[in-house]
């Protein structure tokens, strides 16, 4: 038997409200450390997201009835899949904004979408409650 802490599970139980254009949603995920970060990953319904932060660098993984992945780390061509194809998108992060403190990690991530017709702007807010 491997006692090493490879096989520890290293995925912290968590409670998260994700406010967006739409009214607030309240889920269950999980919060893990990785080297000089974290990954947050939470489903609402049948949409399973991640939210990856390292080195500076964040991402937006979404899959579901959409799927897509914003980095923010600059501007950007993201790919949209939906049950009616493929959609382009160039992705603008305007902000990404992350605080910890008092058991709660805080993301909020603002970007724009444009299709070249119509430019629209997003914002997420992620609020993570650590569970003991």
């Amino acid at each position: 038997m491997d006692s090493s802490d490879n096989n520890r599970d290293t995925k912290i139980p968590i409670r998260l409200t994700v406010g967006s254009e739409l009214e607030p949603v309240e889920c269950d995920g999980f919060y893990s450390e990785i080297a000089d970060g974290f990954v947050l990953e939470f489903s609402t319904g049948e949409d399973r997201y991640e939210i990856r932060h390292a080195s500076g660098e964040t991402s937006l993984f979404a899959c579901g009835l959409m799927t897509y992945r914003i980095n923010f780390g600059g501007v950007g061509e993201t790919s949209v899949s939906t049950p009616f194809g493929e959609l382009n998108f160039t992705v603008a992060p305007r902000s990404c904004d992350i605080e910890r403190g008092d058991g709660v990690l805080t993301v909020v991530l603002s970007y724009s979408l444009s299709d070249g017709m119509q430019t629209i702007e997003r914002s997420v807010n992620v609020a993570a409650r650590f569970l003991n």
